[in-house]
């Protein structure tokens, strides 16, 4: 009988324990099946090269971002700088050692631990890449050493306030040497592996390239969204269509003429995000008239940047008064001529086109903003005799002839990808950073004044140079900075958790829609 008993008992037990266990499962599913699986994220372009070493591009770094870690990223915020894969880090006093603790565990995507090797690799590749566009950036950067696989010993030439927000920038992001050495430089730069959130799984270039959640990441159970896909939508109205039949379920880049028609749909949802970011029109320094200061001038002049701030932006951005936008440290306003169509008819006579020249302008194919723009400026410039052709590439196409500095004018725009000034003010001073922002233009005191302001500790005086580099800039104008504007984006009314840094990065483990 008491073992009969406790039989009973016993079977109970069970019982009720698989009842519990059932329904734990059941609320599991029934939670699981709350939120989409997959979400769709139509973009203007699509990415050339996930490569942080040897790309050039914010459609690169944002997506790579989500992929791969470095020892320390920004906050979310974009000021202030906190550890990733580092646990902790020391600065000696000179400022030139600087020790790294990892955190312990740390795993690549395809369950390959994070060796010093990695480590090491990582930043000599960065370091030593001859054809990157980023090895200026790391130029101060003498030797790394990893003693054991937890510790990384980084030590610089000199001195540098730039040193520790350059641990935050995207070309250090640690890769899987071993990893590189299977597939080669061709196949890592379209599907590198990293330690983040996201690994890549799929990219058909000009169609879409999706990233799924690491299971290995050491937060993988607070990641919502099972699959992202970053789809290639060129046209800007066709992107806005797919939203709001529910084929994709955010859209980025939204033209500012759309915002508030979005806006008013109750099943979608419109977002700005602060950013860092200077929208400008670049001059091809080495084409002609426009290797003329004089010339380049004479453009700024006749551009009526109110105009275009009020007619484009509505309401979203502001006038941009600086090669930097305002958030950005060392800020400052510049001195520049006034819109002045008879001061720019005069220097253009004076530099030997009084009657004024020929000028190509290049857009992206389907880009309403620019296209508005373009439309505004070939109007502005006609006043002084500048005739503007506008002609449209695709993505692809355009990206490829403006990298050789094979178009005569075009837009462009910079984001900063660390909390320092320093990366914008090499990337459109320095000739070996992209050819000074695909302008091709080379001026010796910009050098200079570039590379001293990275060195100098004096916050004081390294104002100072910031402030005489910004103006030397604009009194050589080889970009005309005309507004700054936050990031657009619009999104299904289901989507939660989209968030991105005035830095650009996308921070999406929070992401999820709900079905």
């Amino acid at each position: 009988m008491c073992w009969k008993k406790r039989s009973f008992l016993s079977l109970g037990l069970y019982m009720c324990f698989a009842l519990f266990l059932s329904a734990v499962i059941f609320a599991g599913e029934v939670l699981a099946a709350q939120y989409k699986s997959e979400i769709i994220i139509a973009r203007p372009e699509d990415s050339q090269n996930l490569d942080p070493v040897t790309q050039n591009g914010n459609i690169n770094i944002w997506v790579f971002d989500l992929v791969m870690e470095g020892l320390l990223r920004t906050t979310d915020d974009g000021k202030g700088i906190e550890p990733l894969l580092a646990e902790s880090y020391e600065v000696s006093d000179d400022f030139l050692t600087y020790t790294f603790k990892l955190k312990e565990g740390l795993v690549f995507s395809n369950g390959d631990p994070v060796q010093a090797e990695d480590l090491v690799w990582t930043y000599e590749r960065a370091m030593n890449t001859e054809d990157s566009v980023w090895k200026d950036t790391v130029a101060n950067f003498k030797s790394v050493e990893a003693p054991n696989d937890t510790t990384f010993i980084i030590r610089m030439k000199q001195p540098s306030p730039v040193s520790e927000p350059m641990f935050t920038f995207f070309t250090l992001l640690i890769g899987n040497k071993s990893y590189f050495e299977e597939v080669g430089l061709e196949n890592y730069s379209k599907k590198p592996i990293g330690t983040g959130p996201y690994k890549f799984d799929e990219w058909r270039q000009g169609e879409y390239l999706r990233i799924v959640k690491n299971e290995k990441h050491r937060n993988a159970d607070n990641v919502k969204t099972e699959s992202i896909v970053f789809r290639v939508v060129p046209d800007d109205n066709s992107r806005i269509m797919q939203l709001q039949t529910g084929e994709v379920d955010v859209i980025t880049f939204v033209p500012w003429n759309r915002m508030a028609e979005i806006d008013a749909d109750p099943s979608l949802k419109v977002a700005t995000f602060d950013a860092t970011e200077t929208r400008d029109l670049r001059l091809n320094c080495t084409y002609g008239p426009l290797q003329d200061v004089r010339v380049r001038r004479a453009i700024a002049m006749a551009i009526n940047r109110n105009a275009i701030v009020r007619t484009v932006l509505f309401g979203y951005g502001k006038i941009a008064d600086s090669l930097f936008a305002s958030s950005i440290p060392y800020y400052s306003p510049v001195t520049v001529a006034p819109y002045d169509i008879d001061a720019a008819k005069a220097l253009l006579a004076e530099a030997g086109h009084p009657n004024g020249f020929p000028l190509t302008l290049t857009l992206r194919a389907g880009n309403v903003v620019e296209e508005q723009i373009g439309t505004l400026v070939k109007e502005q410039l006609a006043a002084i005799g500048i005739n503007i052709t506008i002609e449209t590439f695709e993505a692809g196409t355009f990206v490829n002839l403006r990298n050789n500095l094979k178009l005569q004018a075009f837009f462009g725009g910079y984001t900063s990808d660390i909390p320092d000034p320093s990366q914008q003010s090499n990337y459109y001073n320095l000739p070996t950073m992209a050819k000074c922002a695909l302008t091709g233009w080379e001026n010796e005191r910009a050098i200079a004044l570039a590379q001293s302001a990275t060195l100098e500790m004096d916050p004081v005086k390294r104002a100072q140079l910031y402030a005489e580099l910004l103006q030397n800039f604009a009194n050589e104008a080889p970009t005309i900075a005309i507004y700054y504007a936050p990031y657009p984006v619009a999104m299904r009314a289901k989507v939660s958790g989209f968030a991105q840094t005035p830095l650009g990065n996308y921070r999406l483990g929070n992401l999820y829609c709900e079905q």
